[in-house]
Protein backbone atom coordinates (compact mmCIF):
# COMPACT_ATOMS: atom_id res chain seq x y z
CA UNK A 1 0.00 0.00 0.00
CA UNK A 2 0.29 3.68 0.20
CA UNK A 3 0.09 6.13 2.50
CA UNK A 4 -0.29 10.15 1.58
CA UNK A 5 1.02 12.32 4.45
CA UNK A 6 1.28 16.09 4.80
CA UNK A 7 4.47 16.61 6.32
CA UNK A 8 3.53 20.26 8.02
CA UNK A 9 0.31 19.07 9.46
CA UNK A 10 2.51 15.58 11.52
CA UNK A 11 5.69 17.77 12.18
CA UNK A 12 7.54 14.98 14.15
CA UNK A 13 4.68 12.99 15.27
CA UNK A 14 4.84 9.33 13.23
CA UNK A 15 2.39 7.52 10.87
CA UNK A 16 0.93 3.83 12.18
CA UNK A 17 -1.08 1.38 9.42
CA UNK A 18 -2.81 -1.47 11.20
CA UNK A 19 -4.05 -4.34 9.36
CA UNK A 20 -6.90 -6.41 10.91
CA UNK A 21 -8.18 -9.47 10.06
CA UNK A 22 -11.57 -10.39 11.33
CA UNK A 23 -14.19 -13.17 10.80
CA UNK A 24 -17.97 -12.66 10.98
CA UNK A 25 -20.43 -15.31 11.74
CA UNK A 26 -23.99 -14.97 12.90
CA UNK A 27 -26.60 -12.36 11.54
CA UNK A 28 -25.81 -8.69 11.06
CA UNK A 29 -29.32 -7.87 12.89
CA UNK A 30 -27.93 -9.30 15.90
CA UNK A 31 -25.22 -7.04 16.56
CA UNK A 32 -27.75 -4.54 17.22
CA UNK A 33 -28.20 -6.36 20.78
CA UNK A 34 -25.15 -5.32 21.61
CA UNK A 35 -23.29 -8.81 21.16
CA UNK A 36 -20.65 -8.98 19.00
CA UNK A 37 -20.19 -11.86 16.65
CA UNK A 38 -16.86 -11.47 15.05
CA UNK A 39 -13.09 -12.86 15.60
CA UNK A 40 -10.07 -10.94 15.16
CA UNK A 41 -8.06 -13.39 13.42
CA UNK A 42 -4.87 -11.75 12.71
CA UNK A 43 -3.53 -8.04 13.83
CA UNK A 44 -0.46 -6.28 12.72
CA UNK A 45 1.32 -2.67 12.85
CA UNK A 46 3.88 -0.89 11.25
CA UNK A 47 5.47 1.89 10.80
CA UNK A 48 4.80 3.79 7.45
CA UNK A 49 5.90 7.32 8.04
CA UNK A 50 8.66 8.46 8.77
CA UNK A 51 9.91 5.22 7.00
CA UNK A 52 12.28 2.86 8.78
CA UNK A 53 15.52 2.40 6.64
CA UNK A 54 16.25 -1.33 7.55
CA UNK A 55 12.62 -2.31 6.66
CA UNK A 56 13.44 -1.30 2.84
CA UNK A 57 11.49 -3.27 0.58
CA UNK A 58 11.57 -3.71 -3.53
CA UNK A 59 8.24 -1.60 -4.42
CA UNK A 60 5.34 -2.72 -6.46
CA UNK A 61 4.09 -2.00 -9.71
CA UNK A 62 1.20 -0.50 -7.92
CA UNK A 63 3.61 1.11 -5.45
CA UNK A 64 5.43 2.77 -8.10
CA UNK A 65 2.24 4.06 -10.21
CA UNK A 66 0.73 5.45 -6.32
CA UNK A 67 3.98 7.09 -5.67
CA UNK A 68 3.85 8.86 -9.46
CA UNK A 69 0.70 9.60 -9.08
CA UNK A 70 0.55 11.12 -5.50
CA UNK A 71 3.98 12.86 -5.51
CA UNK A 72 7.02 13.35 -3.19
CA UNK A 73 4.69 13.13 0.18
CA UNK A 74 3.50 8.87 -0.48
CA UNK A 75 5.52 6.60 1.98
CA UNK A 76 4.74 2.98 0.81
CA UNK A 77 4.49 0.68 3.37
CA UNK A 78 4.24 -3.36 3.15
CA UNK A 79 2.84 -6.24 5.26
CA UNK A 80 4.23 -9.55 4.96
Amino acid sequence: GVVLVDPEYLKERKVFVTLTCAFRYGREDLDVLGLTFRKDLFVANIQAFPPVPEEKKPLTRLQERLIKKLGEHAYPFTFE
